[in-house]
């Protein structure tokens, strides 16, 4: 198995697997899902980033500016919870400090 340790941005981007991308896969809702990478979550697991999930955070116009922060906030997440309507389903969060020094939290995947 492989061990997590936390990276940051420059490392998160590189550190990215591709060797499944192009792979289908079901959701939760039963949706299919293509694979575009995945990344080591200090969970222990590799989780996927699909297509279609980037799909749907370039509709949100906060969320599309930390776009390329995803597989950091994956991997060096502030926060990982359940989802309450999908208990099997890990949302994660990282605090990003905005322009006038408020700290936000966005989510990354």
């Amino acid at each position: 198995m492989e061990q997590w340790v936390p990276l940051n941005r420059e490392q998160a981007l590189a550190a990215r697997d591709f060797s499944r991308a192009g792979e289908i896969f079901i959701d939760y809702n039963g949706q299919a899902n293509e694979i575009l990478y995945s990344i080591l979550t200090p969970l222990g697991y590799q989780t996927h980033v699909a297509v279609q999930k980037l799909e749907h955070i370039e509709k949100h116009p906060i969320a599309v500016k930390h776009k390329n922060d995803i597989p950091y906030i994956l991997n060096n997440p502030d926060l990982v919870t359940s989802d309450p309507e999908f208990r099997n389903v890990h949302v994660f969060y990282k605090s990003f400090y905005g322009k006038n020094g408020n700290k936000n939290s966005r989510w990354g995947g």
